[in-house]
């Protein structure tokens, strides 16, 4: 009896020591919401003494590396702390945020989407964080210093430096960037110091020559062409390990071996740190002469049988470079062994494209075409190519009355086509791609346009104009499950516990067919009840599937970090884990139990309004599914009464079965949507509706 006075008093303290937190806190209540989420993220640390994940008073009280303004959060510097696990989606919530250093840890995972709107100061550098960078980066007007060095990021910069005129120092080295340095680096008109040295860049640098640089560190890329004239004017210049012309007429005259510039960092907080890919592979100089003459001596007999080995007459210069290329690639100890066109390329895979040799191409003319002799695909193109009229008529002019309602990937809008056909329109907002990230995007379409399965909305065609970019399905509807489960003011109708079974099934099945039919297996990677949308019969019908890999050429906007916000719920927790193998087929299986648990409960996956752990329907639900009291109390009210016991105690076994925390212990979504066929059976010979 008195070890329960005792744990009665405990609890009663813990409540009253949340109840007063919360009650004296003078912290804006969205800046300790977005910590405790910053927190959740990096794994609860112990180094972070002070911090809560529910309750506390960053600024009232002595939360490590935190300062305020009044009830602001001003700074947040936890640099060097062995921080591990990610940064979160709700960063963006700390408008007064002015300056954001973790630099010096073990953080992985993206960057996140969206910053502080306020920033000034992001330093991010010596972790391992992967990926590119957002688009969002463009409106950050009042950054002035960025440091992303020293991370695992990759891929090509897309125009995302627009209006960031402020901007006087930043820090991209020592990470996998490829491809030709973006136009908008022309509008950094205040940038200062720029370290961009050891990764795959590749083209010209021109568009760095009228910058009022004082220091440029390009080393050990795979830039090429002149170096611009103007570079004699940066006092602190290091260009050496690429390949530049050496017939540059007025070469700088600091990047001789008698003043060549130290590599020192840009940024202060990481000049401690050892300069481990300084070394480069000797004599890539010496065989530039080599590999001039003998193109030179061979240059005239390609070009002579140039129309005899090349099909297409209107292709002949790119036909001439790729002969050149495979020429060099064939000298014995002739071209360095890291040469970019020598990468790998997972036509799957967006992550980390190889650098381009650059052809000027017409592409309104040309795009179509590119699919025909892209060597990574084996099948043709089924889906149709429309233009921009046949688009802009069927949606009337995409008129807000056709806007059926915002994707993952951009709006959608109706369209009704002059055959009679009413299609779906997406309007894909990606930044301008270069021609190999084109070429990307029609490998993804390609292999989209084959997938067909009845629970599955289809691809049927795609637009490429002017830069934009469109997919067009067949028109399913425009109600989702999220709007049919959780907002039935608007569909005037509640979905029946037969309903959500025939849902749950459909879905598993368009899984199965992913996971199971095709070859290699295709993950969806963002199983959601927005990603779905049914049909008058209620039939449901898995939306953007096999679209996961155009995710980093996205155009991200704050509908996007909506649906990000709202995914978040969805997450396997594997994702948390660094150094984690991940097994995305696994992820989708968690997912999906997720989904389940959503339709069983008629609660939404992620809930920002409750704290720390509570603001997941996994942590809050999971641990009643084996108490059939619990499990009875926290289904939704719409169907209570509906399902007999057995049916609900089997669809909770399958739920237990799909979040398992360890991926190992996910059944294939074969057994999976078997499982789930036994319970409408069970619930149909119930005679239950």
């Amino acid at each position: 009896m008195a070890k329960q006075h005792t744990m009665l008093l405990l609890f009663a303290l813990l409540f009253w020591t949340v109840l007063f937190s919360e009650t004296s806190a003078i912290t804006d209540p969205l800046h300790v919401t977005a910590l405790q989420g910053l927190y959740i993220s990096l794994n609860f640390p112990p180094q972070l003494t002070g911090w809560y994940f529910v309750g506390g008073d960053p600024c009232g009280e002595s939360w490590k590396g935190i300062k305020c303004s009044g009830d602001a959060i001003h700074s947040i510097k936890i640099s060097g702390l062995q921080l591990t696990g990610t940064m979160g989606f709700e960063l963006a919530n700390l408008g007064s945020l002015e300056e954001l250093d973790v630099s010096n840890n073990s953080i992985h995972g993206i960057i996140p989407l969206f910053f502080p709107p306020r920033v000034t100061h992001i330093n991010l550098a010596f972790n391992q964080l992967s990926q590119n960078i957002p688009f969002s980066l463009a409106s950050l007007k009042s950054l002035r210093y960025l440091n992303l060095s020293h991370n695992s990021l990759s891929g090509s910069l897309g125009d995302i430096f627009t209006g960031l005129k402020n901007l006087k120092q930043m820090d991209l080295s020592h990470n996998s960037f490829t491809g030709n340095l973006p136009i908008s680096f022309v509008t950094l008109t205040s940038l200062t110091a720029l370290d961009l040295q050891n990764n795959l860049f590749t083209g010209s640098v021109n568009f760095l020559a009228g910058l009022p640089l004082s220091y440029l560190n390009i080393r050990n890329n795979y830039f090429s062409g002149v170096v611009p004239k103007q570079f004699e004017l940066i006092s602190n210049l290091s260009i050496e390990g690429n390949i530049f012309s050496t017939n540059n007429v007025n070469p700088p005259p600091n990047i001789t071996p008698e003043n060549r510039p130290s590599s020192q960092s840009i940024s202060n907080s990481t000049s401690t740190k050892n300069d481990s890919h300084d070394q480069k592979t000797l004599g890539r100089w010496s065989m530039i002469g080599v590999t001039a003459f003998l193109v030179t001596c061979v240059a005239a007999y390609v070009i002579v049988h140039i129309h005899i080995s090349c099909k297409c007459p209107l292709d002949w210069l790119e036909c001439c470079f790729r002969s050149l290329l495979s020429l060099l690639n064939s000298l014995p100890n002739g071209a360095p062994t890291e040469s970019p066109e020598q990468l790998s390329v997972d036509c799957y895979s967006l992550a980390s494209p190889r650098p381009l040799l650059t052809i000027h191409k017409d592409r309104s003319k040309t795009f179509h075409e590119r699919i025909k002799h892209t060597k990574r695909n084996e099948t043709p193109m089924t889906a149709i190519l429309y233009n921009m009229t046949e688009l802009q008529a069927a949606t009337n002019n995409f008129s807000e009355d056709n806007l059926l309602g915002m994707g993952t990937f951009g709006p959608i809008y109706k369209g009704m086509f002059p055959d009679g056909q009413i299609l779906a329109v997406n309007i894909i907002e990606m930044a301008p791609l270069s021609l190999f990230e084109e070429d990307l995007f029609l490998d993804v379409i390609s292999s989209v346009s084959h997938l067909r399965h009845p629970n599955m909305a289809s691809l049927l065609g795609y637009c490429v104009e002017h830069g934009q970019y469109f997919l067009v399905y067949a028109y399913v509807g425009n109600v989702s499950l999220v709007v049919a489960l959780h907002s039935t003011q608007d569909t005037g109708k509640t979905l029946t516990w037969n309903d959500r079974l025939r849902i749950s099934i459909g879905v598993a099945c368009a899984l199965k067919y992913l996971h199971c039919t095709c070859v290699p297996p295709i993950a969806h990677g963002d199983v959601t009840a927005a990603n779905i949308f049914l049909d008058q019969k209620l039939v449901p019908h898995l939306h953007n599937c096999g679209l996961v890999n155009l995710r980093p050429l996205i155009r991200i906007e704050l509908e996007a970090y909506e649906t990000a916000t709202d995914s978040l719920g969805y997450t396997a927790p594997e994702f948390r884990q660094p150094g984690f193998d991940i097994d995305m087929t696994k992820c989708d299986t968690y997912g999906f139990g997720v989904l389940l648990l959503e339709l069983l409960t008629g609660k939404k996956p992620y809930d920002s309004s409750k704290a720390g752990d509570r603001q997941f329907l996994v942590k809050r639900a999971g641990s009643c599914l084996h108490d059939f009291e619990s499990l009875n109390s926290m289904v939704d009210a719409a169907i209570k009464g509906q399902c007999a016991s057995k049916s609900l105690s089997r669809f909770a076994d399958v739920i237990s079965y799909c979040i398992q925390p360890q991926p190992e212990f996910r059944p294939p979504m074969s057994q999976v949507s078997e499982m789930l066929v036994s319970v409408l059976h069970q619930t149909e010979s119930s005679g239950h509706d």
